[in-house]
């Protein structure tokens, strides 16, 4: 039982974790994304 708990538990922390990198990753693209446009347009000016 004490085994199983653990290993819910561990399971847990990565799923937390991978969500968290997924949330992490989305949004540096978005921020990425409007970096480019505002440097485009910087750039056009």
């Amino acid at each position: 039982d004490q085994n199983k708990r653990e290993s819910h538990w561990t399971e847990s922390i990565a799923t937390g974790s991978q969500t968290f990198v997924k949330q992490v990753i989305s949004t540096l693209g978005v921020q990425a994304r409007y970096l480019l446009l505002l440097n485009e347009s910087l750039i056009k000016v």
